[in-house]
């Protein structure tokens, strides 16, 4: 059956993981071949919507909410919008991140036709690393069946699925079942649904686990994570799974006392496979979750979709980042000159600078006494000043502006002399469950030759590395003084981090290759030129000197997603497969235009003529160590509170701008 997201239904945050701006959306198309849960939650999420059209449906549970807004889009009706006031775990941890992210999520259930809904980031990139973190969820149910067959194990994942048939407050119905298995002292409750009638919290748990100390039954739940490192936003989902289940709980008659003591994570597929988890005791969460649900419930009254919260809060990425970025590109907002942090920008708005063309029209003759009074250096303050030109120039300009730095002669008098021998190199990476997977390492030379080196394992990846090792130095004595040329550090630390794996042999090729082969142009770009782009990646770049790209795969997650299509439904090997090819091009573009990068920075750094100062090749220090896992969960609950506050901060002074307005 086709069937389109019911995203006019109007119903938002619904289903923890079941709608299609939750975190956890699957369309019907990728939820074939995967388990069944995957399947349930969009049958959840269609029986939602046909309910909701039901007269039965509204009498019983029916709250208008009227739109705030004086103009509406075109296609959107101008009339109440009837909801359901149930938000989901993961809609309360999006707030946090980002209030603007579930501002968006709002505006996109009740405005579906909103040009800003539009923006929204392509799901195929969502959905790539949805499976790939079903695939942590399932190595640890693996871990319990295979390590605790003693365990008694209820799936509930069929719950949600069956509930809407209860009719009425099916969400109750879902979670009743979770409370039977409670009262049946199930050892482990997978995909538990939790249900706090007060809060109108609902959510799915991955695991609830039951302990028995002193006399008490104490409850964990454990949430999977793609990530090794635990995060803030991780915490408040956690915060919100234990909220439900406390009320839940105090439901149960029981003779012994019955609490939810901890949650925990388990933090990527390798801890998953050993069934370990970080923990927190739910006391050190449960305050700062109950002021930030205020502030949730607060902002969620005041929804008003003229008025979007600040845009600041979604560019570091998500699904609403590029809805983002546009407003703050409309706004002319400081945050889009190249460079700039948010520190600086704040800085500089505390003194009226609060637009691009503002920072540049500041005289130079002003710098001196404006950076004092930002707390700036002044070099700092002259880069962003001249970045801010740059890009307000280029705004009027097919071929955006550039200018030579004054430190360029420093920069270039390490950038190696052309050879006929030199190689530029490009990876292209899977986060794979438990490891990051280079399955192409691709290499041009300078007649155009293009070189591959494909692997689909963790060995083959080990054996491409060594043997890519070997080429560069067979070649390298055939053209004395040949470099290899990337752009980013992503290769040296790929090249570093196999090298682990390898003999001493190798180890040492690696070093001698990274530290006196490899040259990484993005510092070289970033030293001696100023670019009026608003950014220096890669792509950016290369506004400067190509035309745009025509391949299929235009960024690196397509390729990550193209890849994860071939391993699940092969067609062909590297010689004959379609989507294979689409890589391949798209990695030999990367590979040429790092080429052409090369030609036309010393085109347009021709004037400054310095003979070339072979940088001195500085001893690796010793690595890092690795964040314990207790101080990994430690800085996540410092992140969790500082979002808390922030939040909070920001309602109250929503409520002190309300106060001071007139009647």
């Amino acid at each position: 059956m086709d069937l389109a997201p019911p995203v006019t239904v109007g119903i938002r945050g619904i289903v923890d993981r079941g709608t299609p701006w939750s975190t956890g959306w699957r369309s019907p198309e990728t939820a074939q071949g995967r388990n069944c849960r995957v399947c349930r939650e969009w049958r959840v999420l269609l029986c939602t919507a046909v309910l909701w059209r039901s007269q039965r449906w509204r009498r019983s549970v029916r709250v208008r909410v009227a739109v705030q807004c004086s103009k509406l889009p075109s296609g959107v009706e101008d009339k109440d919008i009837e909801q359901l006031p149930v938000y989901s775990a993961t809609s309360f941890a999006t707030y946090l991140q980002s209030d603007f992210c579930i501002w968006m999520d709002r505006l996109a259930a009740e405005c579906p036709d909103h040009p800003l809904c539009a923006k929204m980031r392509d799901p195929l990139g969502l959905e790539y690393f949805r499976k790939l973190g079903l695939d942590v969820e399932e190595a640890l149910l693996v871990w319990i069946r295979c390590q605790h067959p003693e365990w008694t194990f209820l799936d509930l994942h069929v719950s949600a699925e069956d509930a809407w048939k209860y009719g009425g407050d099916w969400r109750w119905a879902a979670a009743q079942q979770t409370l039977k298995a409670l009262e049946s002292e199930v050892d482990v409750i997978y995909q538990a649904p939790l249900y706090h009638r007060d809060l109108q919290l609902y959510g799915i748990a991955d695991f609830i686990l039951r302990r028995g100390v002193n006399g008490t039954v104490e409850y964990t739940i454990w949430d999977t994570k793609l990530s090794s490192h635990a995060q803030g936003h991780y915490l408040a989902q956690l915060a919100c799974y234990a909220e439900a289940l406390s009320s839940m709980c105090s439901e149960l008659h029981s003779s012994q006392p019955r609490v939810v003591a901890k949650v925990g994570l388990v933090l990527g597929a390798e801890a998953a496979r050993k069934g370990t988890a970080v923990e927190l005791p739910v006391p050190a969460l449960r305050p700062h979750f109950l002021r930030a649900w205020r502030a949730f419930s607060a902002f969620q009254r005041r929804f008003d979709a003229r008025g979007p919260p600040s845009p600041l809060s979604a560019v570091g990425g998500g699904r609403w980042a590029e809805a983002a970025w546009q407003l703050l590109r409309d706004e002319d907002d400081l945050i889009i000159v190249a460079g700039i942090h948010k520190t600086q920008r704040r800085k500089l708005q505390n003194l009226g600078i609060t637009k691009l063309q503002q920072l540049a029209a500041v005289s130079p003759s002003r710098l001196p006494s404006l950076a004092k009074s930002a707390g700036l250096k002044l070099a700092t303050l002259q880069r962003l000043r001249l970045q801010a030109r740059l890009q307000h120039k280029s705004k009027s300009s097919t071929i955006p502006a550039s200018k030579l730095l004054a430190n360029a002669k420093q920069i270039l008098q390490h950038l190696p002399h052309d050879n006929e021998g030199d190689l530029f190199l490009d990876l292209e990476s899977s986060p794979s469950p438990g490891c990051n997977l280079n399955y192409l390492i691709g290499i041009c030379c300078r007649d155009g030759q293009y070189l591959t080196w494909w692997a689909h394992t963790v060995e083959d990846e080990q054996k491409n590395f060594e043997a890519v090792l070997d080429y560069i130095f067979q070649r390298r004595s055939l053209y004395d003084g040949m470099h290899v040329y990337c752009y980013g550090h992503f290769e040296a630390a790929a090249f570093r981090h196999t090298a682990e794996r390898s003999s001493a042999e190798y180890k040492a090729k690696t070093e001698e290759f990274v530290n006196d082969v490899l040259v990484d142009l993005l510092p070289v770009v970033k030293g001696s030129l100023a670019l009026g782009l608003p950014g220096y990646g890669l792509k950016q770049v290369e506004r400067m000197y190509k035309k745009a790209r025509s391949t299929d795969i235009a960024i690196a997650l397509d390729s990550m997603v193209v890849y994860q299509k071939w391993a699940e439904e092969s067609d062909g090997d590297a010689d004959t497969s379609q989507l294979l090819r689409h890589i391949r091009e798209y990695n030999e573009d990367d590979c040429k235009s790092t080429m052409e990068l090369l030609r036309w920075l010393r085109k347009r750094c021709a004037k400054v003529q310095v003979p070339y100062v072979p940088k001195t090749s500085a001893k690796r220090g010793k690595a890092p160590s690795k964040k314990s896992e207790t101080a990994d969960v430690s800085k996540a609950l410092e992140d969790f509170k500082k979002f808390v506050n922030e939040r909070c901060e920001e309602e109250e002074r929503f409520r002190c701008e309300m106060q001071t307005q007139p009647p």
